[in-house]
């Protein structure tokens, strides 16, 4: 029987977005602040322009994963996963690279580097991808 519906997600996701991240704040607030940007932080979106900049990537991704679920050969469950880790990468790769503008002055004095959203590496690591077959 195949699933009626198939949700692949990636991303900072609930249940990781509650992680405290000091000063009062969460992993959720800071994806936030860096993904929208504030009146003091710099807009550094990191999963929509990823997703933006990706778009053949995704598609080939989900033709490759899922060709085998249409000849029966691969179940759905599998290509939604496999999909999922693939999305989840990119965006790791994206945080790891660097997005601009590089950190503030004051902010290169209090962490020692210009590489916006790397710290502790918690933000990064809060990254998921998740397949939902149901």
């Amino acid at each position: 029987m195949m699933p009626k519906e198939i949700v692949i997600t990636a991303g900072v996701h609930g249940d990781d977005a509650g992680a405290d991240h000091g000063e009062g704040l969460t992993v959720g607030d800071i994806a936030t602040f860096h993904e929208f940007g504030t009146r003091t932080v710099p807009q550094r979106s990191f999963i929509r322009a990823w997703f933006d900049e990706n778009q053949e990537f995704i598609a080939e991704t989900l033709r490759k994963q899922f060709a085998p679920v249409a000849e029966g050969k691969r179940t759905p469950d599998v290509a939604a996963e496999r999909c999922a880790l693939a999305f989840e990468g990119g965006i790791k790769q994206r945080i790891s690279r660097g997005i601009p503008p590089p950190n503030a002055p004051s902010t290169i004095a209090a962490k020692g580097s210009s590489k916006p959203l790397i710290d502790t590496g918690q933000l990064r690591n809060a990254v998921r991808g998740k397949a939902e077959v149901q």
